[in-house]
């Protein structure tokens, strides 16, 4: 659960929570996969790494744009 708070806090949190929610998300499948069944939350796990590695992807992007052309930010044309 803790994966997938941290990985929708990416959002807002420039991208740092959705690292963060990606490492627990993976760290926590694992677990679980050990576990022999003993734990259950799979799939929130797995919600984690894809929204964490989609926040993280989309943060390189927007830092890529900025340095390769120049553009401060989304909003600086207005």
């Amino acid at each position: 659960m803790a994966a997938l708070v941290a990985s929708l806090l990416g959002l807002v949190c420039v991208g740092i929570g959705g690292l963060v929610g990606l490492v627990l998300g993976v760290v926590a499948r694992r677990q679980i996969a050990a576990s022999g069944g003993g734990q259950t939350g799979d799939g929130l796990a797995l919600t984690a790494i894809v929204i964490g590695l989609f926040i993280v992807v989309m943060w390189v992007a927007y830092w890529l744009v900025v340095v390769f052309t120049g553009v401060e930010s989304p909003w600086s044309y207005i």
